[in-house]
């Protein structure tokens, strides 16, 4: 099998057992599940999910299907069909999906010499105690996925042009560094992203260089490595004061922003370009139950406890379709949540947290059907999760 370091390679150079793996698994999935689920329909693409999960095809079937039920709830087809190719123009659309998302660092630096997508992201720069209360975190968890959905989209582009699996090569800039960063609230909904995005996006990953590192890194790699599948932890890299002749060794001068070594001067005339770079959030776009229309009163909500191992649902009748299903809930503790219908995925599972912005959202039914709010704490060990919800169909 290919190991960590050689998951890139020429379309020649795959080999028959690899190729063979492929068929199984197209095979183990079934024609309707790869036609429902365009973006990972080629063999590259499967061959990311082989790679991923050690060729374990019973292991990445559940996986899939679990990815594919994001990608359709969230509609990340949709922005991957858009077929955009300007980094400015996908970095403007991931920064204006949300009021708060141009103070989550990251973005699209451009493409490297052999096509993969570079992304930057200036994670030092983000202020999350107060990020945190301008948007629930499934805006953070959709921002995410779109922009790695929007990456992907060129980065298969790429391989059919160049017949060469690719991926995305991730610069991580700790410069001002705090300990803000490590504020257990925010650190745990930053491991449940990375999480999320591996699990949706195997093998997506070419390689993570660490630069600007505190001198404590060491200590914080070692919170934030249980996030890390093994595939990834073997592609993070940590470097030195030299680190801009490392960028331009690894990505080609031509191909990075001056600020980190490069010769791009973005054409916006800012140092970094559309990148967001963080920063404080104006209090102004803070969460109010006075901004949300659909902030339920308190004596509206209905409390359910969700014991440990465990799950609760509740159901509610659509009779014609077309019908609104909105929700609104808040937590004591993080809880699984999704929405079900005919034992599919109306809104994808997530693991989610309302201690500073409640959660709530809508979906359209399509079905006359009982679809179903699920609150699940199967992940927990020993404490009940109390949850205060509203749901109501329109």
């Amino acid at each position: 099998m290919v190991d960590g370091m050689t998951h890139f390679f020429s379309e020649e150079s795959i080999d028959a057992n690899q190729r063979a793996k492929i068929e199984e698994l197209k095979k183990a999935l079934g024609k309707e599940l790869l036609e429902e689920t365009p973006l990972f329909d080629d063999d590259f693409s499967l061959l990311r999910w082989l790679l991923g999960w050690n060729y374990n095809i019973d292991e990445i079937v559940p996986r899939f299907k679990k990815a594919s039920s994001v990608i359709k709830c969230l509609h990340l087809e949709a922005f991957a069909e858009l077929n955009l190719d300007d980094i400015d123009e996908i970095n403007e659309l991931v920064s204006n999906l949300s009021p708060a998302a141009k103070y989550f660092p990251g973005g699209l630096m451009g493409q490297d010499r052999e096509g993969n997508i570079i992304v930057c992201q200036a994670i030092a720069a983000v202020r999350p105690k107060d990020l945190v209360k301008c948007g629930k975190v499934t805006d953070l968890y959709k921002m995410a996925l779109i922009e790695c959905a929007l990456s992907y989209k060129i980065v298969k582009i790429n391989e059919e042009k160049y017949k060469r699996k690719l991926g995305s090569k991730m610069i991580f800039d700790m410069d001002g560094w705090s300990m803000d960063l490590l504020y257990t609230p925010t650190l745990k909904m930053y491991l449940n992203l990375i999480r999320l995005l591996q699990d949706v996006f195997p093998d997506f990953a070419r390689s993570l260089i660490v630069i600007n590192s505190p001198m404590m890194m060491s200590t914080v790699y070692q919170m934030i490595k249980p996030a890390l599948s093994e595939q990834t932890r073997d592609k993070v890299r940590f470097v030195g004061k030299d680190y801009k002749a490392t960028l331009i060794e690894d990505l080609g001068e031509e191909n990075i922003y001056e600020k980190w070594g490069g010769t791009i001067k973005p054409k916006n005339g800012c140092t970094t370009g559309t990148l967001r770079m963080g920063g404080v959030p104006p209090e102004d776009i803070r969460y109010t139950e006075i901004k949300n229309p659909f902030h339920p009163d308190e004596k509206h909500l209905k409390k359910v406890s969700v014991s440990a191992r465990n799950k609760t649902e509740v159901s509610l009748k659509v009779e014609k379709p077309g019908c609104i299903l909105r929700w609104f809930f808040v937590s004591n503790g993080e809880v699984d949540f999704s929405i079900v219908c005919r034992g599919k995925e109306v809104w994808p599972k997530m693991r989610i947290s309302t201690e500073y912005v409640p959660e709530y959202g809508h979906v359209i039914c399509e079905e006359i059907d009982e679809y179903t709010l699920v609150f699940d704490n199967s992940f927990g060990t020993f404490f009940s999760k109390e949850v205060k919800f509203h749901a109501h169909i329109s």
